[in-house]
């Protein structure tokens, strides 16, 4: 079962948690009965078949679909009700129908769909929830005195605009208060473009920086110049995924947890400038990027990788940059193999450089970690 996406044009009843398609049910809806009631100008009459004018000038019906819905596996029963409505030869009557209808469908718990949120440089200082589709046009900025909480399946949508002519989008959202987007497994987040054909920096990032809260949890972040961003503050970033980005997710100088988390498609999987940063990352997938860990610059061997798999990266599984001088130390991390000589001909270090660190791997695992094994990852930031 599918729960209703945003922007359907369907009448919706019930709790959000019971918002459901009548064409995503068909697998658990038990049964569904139709009531079938006509508005006849300003009169109304049961009437199970097809309106029928008999002479008036206008009319309006209400189709009533009530569901009952099984939910597998824990056994939980949900109604619901949609509501179809056909007009004919509207007049001045059938708005005043209309307007009787509205009254009902309130009284019933219905709601109509929202339209999309457009936001053009919003500043938001005060608590702030989003649901549905938000499009954002150029900066929004959370301020200190700033609370933005995002919904389980809401969709940030950033409008593919480049006016500087960088070739990096100029759609933002930028953190200096508090940030709470916790989606869910069947309901992630999604931070995305809005172009048609959506491509690499079609917007610039999350940029989280001096933050007072920063939690993400099953958010997917797409199509932008660094998926997300995180900078002087404290962070917990578990169960999402960061693909088609120039940097998947980018951190420096941050007390950063980061857990449950895919990498894939992008320039650099993971690109981190330490600069004393407190960073735990375990149970990751760094996989299919051109680069799985771009360590940048003034690493001070603090910054924790164990248990993640990071393998099957294009051109290096670890790369140092050109202000690396020191070690790069990643105990207790699948790699492809479990060949010493295969894992370090994987690294671009002082091997390839040596102007540069060395990279090692200590204690390699000896084979990849099923996610389906991964903990689950919940509690407070360690």
């Amino acid at each position: 079962m599918h729960p209703a996406s945003p922007g359907s044009r369907n009448l919706l009843c019930g709790s959000p948690s019971t918002l459901w398609r009548l064409s995503g049910a068909r697998r658990t809806v038990r049964h569904v009965r139709r009531k079938r009631r006509s508005w006849i100008d300003n009169g109304w009459r049961r009437n199970p078949g097809q309106p029928q004018n008999r002479g008036r000038t206008s009319g309006i019906q209400l189709t009533v679909y009530q569901l009952s819905v099984h939910r597998w596996p824990d056994n939980d029963r949900k109604t619901a009700r949609l509501f179809r409505v056909n007009t004919w030869q509207p007049t001045t009557r059938v708005r005043i129908s209309l307007f009787a209808l509205l009254a009902v469908l309130l009284a019933s718990g219905c709601t109509l769909p929202s339209a999309p949120l457009k936001l053009v440089g919003e500043i938001i200082d005060h608590e702030v929830t989003w649901s549905g589709e938000v499009n954002v046009l150029g900066v929004v900025t959370v301020k200190k005195n700033g609370r933005l909480t995002i919904l389980p399946g809401t969709r940030v949508v950033f409008e593919a605009v480049d006016q500087d002519g960088d070739g990096i989008g100029d759609g933002e959202l930028l953190i200096e208060g508090s940030i709470v987007a916790k989606g869910t497994a069947d309901r992630p987040i999604f931070f995305t473009s809005g172009a048609t054909e959506p491509k690499t920096s079609d917007w610039k990032f999350i940029y989280v920086d001096f933050a007072r809260q920063a939690v993400f949890d099953h958010v997917i972040a797409e199509y932008a110049y660094s998926g997300l961003q995180i900078h002087f503050c404290k962070a917990r970033v578990t169960n999402s995924e960061f693909r088609h980005n120039v940097d998947g997710l980018r951190f420096s100088t941050v007390n950063l947890y980061a857990a449950g988390n895919r990498m894939h498609h992008n320039t650099h999987g993971v690109r981190y400038e330490e600069r004393r940063s407190q960073a735990l990352l375990h149970h990751n997938g760094i996989h299919n990027n051109q680069i799985g860990l771009f360590v940048v610059t003034r690493g001070d061997d603090k910054a924790r990788f164990v248990h993640n798999n990071i393998a099957d990266n294009e051109q290096y599984n670890v790369k140092l940059g050109w202000q690396q001088p020191g070690p790069v130390t990643l105990p207790e991390n699948w790699w492809g193999s479990i060949d010493p000589a295969q894992i370090a001909n994987r690294f671009f270090d002082r091997q390839s450089d040596p102007q540069l660190g060395p990279v090692s791997a200590p204690r390699p695992l000896a084979a990849a970690i099923d996610p389906a094994d991964w903990p689950t990852f919940e509690g407070a930031v360690p």
